[in-house]
């Protein structure tokens, strides 16, 4: 089997227009976009795509749900191929390491209500275009916070990017996903 890549920071694919922090990185995004589907065009369709994103991206004037609607008119590119897809992780205020340097873990946690999005566009994207969709919530969350560390293992790089430790304690529930709409097809 083969895996290929199509990666562009903070720019989520999506027909919808992202803001960014200039009108450089907005028109850099627009044209990866471009490019992309035009990739996806000219390739013969991909037997599952995992696509992701962060659930804050900007996108100036839109609402949630036409968000959500760009996610799916996104996914329509591919060919037919599975969408897996995942809910984006709890993204702390600041840092959660500032923290572990100078407390325990356990002092080290965010409330979830303050660190999940109330809406996470792809969710609702995932339901309406029938995509496969991986919510880790629970491994992160308990019912009232967010973790830092989860049994052991430090889960942030920063305040919202994920170690490799930790991603890894995800491998079989992302593997099994998508040998399971392999599987399907």
């Amino acid at each position: 089997w083969a895996l290929t890549t199509y990666l562009k920071g903070a720019c989520p694919w999506n027909t919808a227009e992202v803001g960014g922090p200039s009108i450089a990185f907005t028109d850099s995004c627009a044209q990866w976009k471009a490019n992309f589907k035009a990739e996806l065009a000219r390739q013969p369709a991909y037997d599952a795509i995992f696509t992701a994103s962060l659930a804050d991206t900007p996108y100036p004037g839109s609402t949630a749900a036409e968000v959500s609607k760009g996610y799916v008119a996104a996914w329509r590119q591919a060919k037919g191929a599975p969408i897996v897809t995942l809910v984006d992780n709890p993204d702390f205020a600041e840092d959660p390491n500032k923290c572990l340097r100078v407390s325990s873990p356990a002092d080290c946690t965010e409330a979830r209500a303050d660190v999940l999005k109330k809406v996470d566009p792809i969710v609702a994207a995932a339901s309406s275009a029938n995509a496969t969709l991986l919510d880790f919530t629970d491994k992160y969350c308990d019912s009232r916070d967010c973790f830092s560390v989860v049994g052991g293992a430090n889960v942030y790089r920063d305040q919202d990017h994920l170690t490799v430790t930790w991603t890894l304690t995800l491998k079989s529930a992302i593997g099994e996903a998508i040998t399971g709409v392999l599987t399907d097809r």
